[in-house]
């Protein structure tokens, strides 16, 4: 998040980071929940107050020192950077594990702090703003917020190789943290710079021929005719094998199940299950197969009559006892526990997950 928002304050009882608010309900309830009861050590400790009526959040520094003025001269070295990167790395995986998106952080040297035991404690703000103000629309993807630009600031100041760098910006491009951290951790300044390269269990196919548009829908068209003949096929057999089974078990008693796992039902609730939020704001429950979100009233099931929403957002699918959900193209993405989806593909849900659509956010729980 921008330090724009946010003023120093020093005070007879210590020093604040402020981030003072418009309304009440800027504030993320279940964030706000979670670093007042459990917050993670590695954050600083946060409170919230009132002046001249209108809503502060504030963060207390007192006993921190800024990383800038920590860092400096001989410890500016590519190993101390390269260390000093893994850890923050670390602390926003398992942040994106608590639900704390990476844009509501403020990754800015001056205003990440460090204890005397020189483990970091980072600035989380639990407001909902829009995530794409901090980062450039083209290059990353939008929950990503202030570490793209964070990896440069720091390796230029801690001189950390340029092949380096762009070896963490390309791993970063790809939304994976955990590769991210296996680069700094497990690699030296004397090993070989490798580009990232496709897995090879992947299928690498050819691009000796491009297709224009006309031969690509009569391939598709071709492939997808192949495909249902193959699956007429497969049906043919599997009934087949179904006649000569139920003929097998004609005399036998089965017992069938009183509540099947195909028609297990769902909902999604803005507050936190378990807590009296719960019961605040919008719920649903998903009944049906094809479970849409979007701003149309026609075609919704869940309608969010808000600018961010496309009008038919998202689909949760119910299969097989099992949740689905998928982006339907939305222009502001579709997030399933702080990571962003592609569009139009489907993602399994575990029975109880935050689910982000622009930027309304719902948990789901499975029943």
């Amino acid at each position: 998040m921008q330090a724009d928002h946010i003023k120093q304050e020093s005070e007879a009882l210590g020093n604040l980071l402020v981030w003072s608010l418009e309304d009440q309900n800027q504030l993320i309830q279940y964030q706000l929940h979670l670093l007042i009861r459990k917050r993670p050590a590695y954050l600083l400790p946060g409170f919230l107050r009132y002046r001249s009526g209108k809503p502060q959040f504030c963060l207390e520094t007192t006993g921190f020192l800024p990383l800038d003025q920590v860092l400096q001269g001989d410890l500016l070295t590519p190993d101390r950077g390269k260390s000093l990167l893994a850890d923050l790395v670390e602390i926003l995986i398992d942040a994106v594990d608590h639900l704390l998106p990476i844009h509501q952080f403020t990754l800015n040297p001056a205003l990440i702090f460090m204890q005397p035991d020189q483990t970091l404690r980072l600035a989380f703000w639990p407001i909902r703003m829009d995530p794409l103000e901090n980062n450039n629309r083209n290059a990353y993807p939008k929950d990503l917020g202030e570490l793209p630009r964070f990896l440069q600031i720091i390796g230029s100041s801690f001189k950390i190789p340029h092949d380096k760098i762009e070896l963490y910006q390309q791993v970063l491009q790809n939304d994976d943290l955990q590769k991210l951290h296996h680069q700094l951790t497990h690699q030296s300044d004397h090993d070989e710079i490798k580009p990232l390269s496709q897995p090879s269990h992947r299928l690498k196919i050819p691009r000796t021929k491009k297709y224009n548009r006309r031969q690509k829908k009569e391939w598709l068209k071709d492939f997808c005719e192949k495909l249902n003949q193959l699956f007429e096929k497969l049906g043919g057999w599997l009934l087949g094998r179904d006649n000569q089974i139920l003929a097998e078990a004609e005399d036998q008693t089965v017992l069938l199940a009183e509540n099947p796992a195909d028609f297990r039902m769902a909902h999604l609730s803005e507050g936190m299950p378990g807590t009296p939020e719960e019961n605040e704001g919008l719920r649903a429950y998903v009944l049906v197969d094809d479970f849409i979100i979007g701003r149309d009233q026609k075609t919704s099931d869940l309608c969010l009559n808000y600018p961010g929403i496309g009008r038919q957002h998202a689909r949760i699918s119910r299969r097989a006892g099992s949740f689905f959900l998928c982006d339907l193209g939305s222009r502001n993405g579709t997030s399933l526990d702080g990571r962003r989806l592609l569009k139009n593909t489907e993602n399994l849900l575990p029975d109880q997950c935050l689910l982000g659509f622009a930027d309304r956010s719902f948990y789901f729980q499975a029943d």
